[in-house]
């Protein structure tokens, strides 16, 4: 479950500051990223968030870096400019493994006007904190560690139960869904350290949400594939 340090994580932090070998790699990175969007639009900011920010940093964590767009400088429809970033993400994301320190790096677009839910934030660009962490908003009642152990054991349950049946392509994905949109209830709630965030972060953590996920492509890949159609051809005619 959740582990709090009396430091930020030693191998990228000195001082409370971000270590020079590590923030020019981000820099690196978030360049490399940012021009396999091909667009104009000025960068805002370049932001370190996540737990790699804070003092509830696991072994398992990744280091999530953040370049801020105004998104109404993209000229196209919000919800369109939205799913272009999510699909740069993800295959970004799919393609490359890029390691710091022993950690992956996790690239995303954010919009300059989507409020930040981490209680840690950097600034890379500007090197200063944007919302400094503290080890007082890691407290947790023993009810809550509870809750989280019940709600994560019950979803664990869930999605080792429909693996090992094979549990259709839709269900697995309205699963996957029901998820995700947990983890923003969480986060619109109390932010980072509400209880559904804190399950959907255990269930990513012991890669359940890794099991999930490859089961739905592998469904997908399944549905494509030659003999499967043409076994549905067939049940046409």
């Amino acid at each position: 479950m959740i582990q709090i340090h009396s430091q930020l994580n030693p191998d990228l932090w000195e001082d409370n500051n971000l270590k020079l070998d590590v923030k020019s790699h981000l820099l690196k990175i978030s360049k490399a990223f940012y021009d396999t969007l091909k667009i104009n639009t000025e960068v805002q900011d370049i932001i370190l968030t996540g737990s790699s920010a804070n003092f509830n940093y696991t072994a398992a964590s990744d280091i999530d870096l953040h370049i801020l767009l105004n998104f109404d400088d993209v000229t196209c429809e919000e919800e369109f400019v939205q799913e272009f970033f999510l699909a740069k993400k993800s295959i970004w994301n799919n393609e490359h493994n890029i390691i710091i320190k022993n950690r992956e790096v996790e690239v995303y677009v954010q919009d300059t006007k989507e409020p930040h839910v981490s209680t840690g934030v950097y600034s890379i660009l500007n090197n200063k904190w944007i919302i400094k962490p503290n080890k007082s908003n890691f407290y947790l009642k023993d009810t809550n560690r509870e809750e989280i152990l019940h709600k994560f054991k019950h979803l664990k349950d869930i999605i080792d139960f429909n693996i090992h049946k094979k549990t259709n392509f839709t269900f697995l994905k309205k699963l996957k869904k029901k998820i995700t949109q947990m983890r923003k209830q969480g986060l619109a709630n109390k932010g980072e350290m509400d209880v559904k965030n804190l399950v959907f972060k255990e269930l990513r953590n012991r890669k359940y949400i890794d099991k999930l996920t490859n089961a739905i492509n592998s469904e997908i890949d399944s549905d494509l594939s030659l003999e499967t159609f043409s076994a549905f051809l067939y049940a046409k005619k």
